[in-house]
């Protein structure tokens, strides 16, 4: 499903750049593109990325960008099954 039309980003992305260890919303919205232009998709785009870090093989501390907030939250991420 595509979160960003402007960059044509989907959530794939998201969870292959979370994959390949982006931990903190400010760095893939960089790499991305995301809510660079009309930043409609801000809300999908956190969700996105928060369930992609939450969803992935990765157990650490990482930064995240609370969506209530817009402040860097740090949080254990483990998620081994």
């Amino acid at each position: 499903m595509y979160i960003c039309i402007c960059n044509a980003v989907k959530e794939s992305d998201i969870r292959d750049s979370v994959n390949s260890g982006v931990s903190c919303f400010k760095d893939l919205s960089k790499t991305l593109g995301l809510c660079a232009d009309c930043g409609s998709c801000g809300k999908k785009a956190i969700q996105a990325f928060h369930k992609a870090l939450s969803q992935s093989c990765v157990s650490s501390n990482v930064i995240a960008i609370d969506a209530k907030s817009s402040q860097p939250a740090r949080r254990e991420v483990s998620s081994f099954k």
